[in-house]
Formats: C-alpha cells, structure tokens, sequence
C-alpha cells in the first residue's frame, strides 16, 4: 500500500491523496528486495515498470532506481528533454551500475552511479532517506502555496472575510494566515482590510493572479 497524504485542493477546498512511489526498471531480484528492506516508510510503495518505461514519464515519484544495461537512446532522450524543461530533478535518479550510455545524460541530468553491488547494498539506504527527506520539503512548500492561493480565493469570493474565518478555512492559526496575505500583496494582490467590517477584501474585488486585469 502506498503512503497517503491528505492535502487540500485550493480551489475547491476538497481533500486530495498523493502518494509517495519508489519506481525500479530492470533490477536483480536482490536489489528489489534490498530497496524493500531499506524504504525509508513502510508505506511507500515499489512500482515495477520493466515492462514499459513510459511508466517512468506518467507514475509520480521521489526516486526511480534503473539498470542501465535496458536503456535504449529514446530513454535517455527523455531524461534530457525533461532536464532542459525543468533545468534540474527533484526526484533521484539511481543507475545499479556504470554505462557507456550514461555518458549521453545531459549534465542537468543530476543522477547516482553505484560503481558496485556492494555500494548498492552499503548505500541505497541513505540515498533512499534523502530522497523522502526532499519530497517532505517539496510537499510542505507546495502545501504553503496551495494554502495562500487558497486564502485569495476565499477573500475573493468572499468580501470582508475574517481572519478567524479564514483560518478555520484552511484549518492554519490566524497568524500564518496574516503571514499568507502579506505574501499575497508582495505577490501584486491589492488585499485590504476594512476597520469597520473587520474582514479582508480586495479592492474592486479583482484578483491579479485570477486575471481579472
């Protein structure tokens, strides 16, 4: 069973799943037990796509672990590609072994070589943990973004809301819901609070992130 995380859609306010998915392409039998044995949460889950490496390019995950021995020249085109679109992978790319074909990786391709099985064996463990470390700190900043849109949304639809309101809203104290509107004026939203109506507006009830300019 894979790892589920509740987080909230900004703009329905409705609950969202993720998952947190280690993907392997091609490895031993001994190198799938070995990323079975050292997964940093027990809930993460093994998603094999030997059988078709397109699953690499449609499966979300915070590490994919490949044989380069069955990487073809179309592969490694994807991986440069994608790296010149995005400049760099959060995810980690971990080949088993060294290959000749690695060395037409484009060099914002950042990714692991494991000169050995016993490196393999000595180290997958620590790689993996950071791996996960780097996808919590990846999950809290996009959760930080999706509630400050979130709160544009609720003062837009709803002229004068409270703070209180608010932060019963995204279920976060009234402070860090000060700390989101602030963010959201230096963002360009002309954001005010009313003295009278004790509750936040935006001034012509236009949004500049929602296009109403």
């Amino acid at each position: 069973m894979s790892e589920k995380e509740i987080c909230i859609n900004p703009m329905t306010g409705e609950p969202l799943i993720r998952k947190t998915n280690i993907l392997v392409y091609g490895i031993t039998d001994e190198q799938f037990l070995l990323v079975s044995e050292n997964l940093p949460n027990n809930d993460i889950c093994i998603i094999d796509c030997s059988d078709c490496f397109t699953d690499i390019i449609a499966t979300s995950y915070i590490a994919v672990i490949i044989n380069p021995d069955l990487l073809t020249n179309e592969n490694v085109d994807y991986f440069n590609e994608f790296a010149e679109e995005v400049s760099y992978y959060s995810e980690k790319i971990i080949f088993t072994k060294p290959h000749p074909i690695l060395q037409k990786l484009n060099k914002n391709v950042s990714h692991i070589v494991f000169s050995e099985d016993f490196e393999f064996a000595d180290k997958i463990r620590y790689v993996l943990l950071e791996a996960s470390r780097a996808e919590k700190r990846a999950k809290t900043y996009s959760d930080t973004v999706a509630q400050t849109i979130r709160v544009l949304s609720e003062i837009r639809n709803h002229p004068y809301i409270t703070t209180a309101e608010l932060a019963r809203i995204i279920e976060r104290n009234p402070r860090t819901v000060q700390r989101y509107i602030t963010t959201l004026v230096c963002a360009g939203e002309f954001i005010d609070y009313d003295k009278k109506k004790k509750g936040w507006y935006l001034i012509d009830n236009k949004s500049v992130l929602w296009g109403d300019y």
